[in-house]
């Protein structure tokens, strides 16, 4: 399998657990739902802005493995939260830790998609 479709399954199981996981919590009642999300048009901006961003940082690094994975992560987590603003006026958080952070699958995505790229950049000298 090659680098390229492993990123598509990547998404693709990301996408699709994220979505069964979020009905899930709706169907038994085990959902919070977080009001205070950005609004979409603002929230898209910037991701736009932070895409932008990373590209010009990151410029001979865009295409790396590392990089395209880690980005994809983040694209997906923000893309799910976006859809749950705009399906249901709030992103749809179902994770509680007991010190009183609530989250979703989306949000640990994003977390390690950030990281994924510090580390990579840092790896690579930057």
């Amino acid at each position: 399998m090659s680098g390229l479709n492993k990123i598509i399954l990547l998404v693709g199981t990301s996408v699709v657990l994220d979505r069964f996981v979020k009905q899930f919590s709706i169907i038994y009642n085990v959902e919070f739902i977080n009001y205070n999300f950005l609004n979409p048009y603002l929230a898209f901006l910037i991701f736009l802005l932070f895409s932008l961003l990373l590209f010009l940082v990151s410029k001979k690094h865009f295409f790396e493995k590392w990089f395209v994975t880690a980005f994809s992560l983040i694209t997906v987590g923000f893309f799910s939260n976006l859809y749950d603003k705009v399906m249901y006026n709030g992103v749809i958080d179902y994770l509680y830790l007991p010190f009183g952070v609530v989250f979703n699958l989306s949000d640990v995505y994003i977390i390690l998609g950030f990281f994924g790229i510090i580390r990579g950049l840092t790896k690579q000298g930057i």
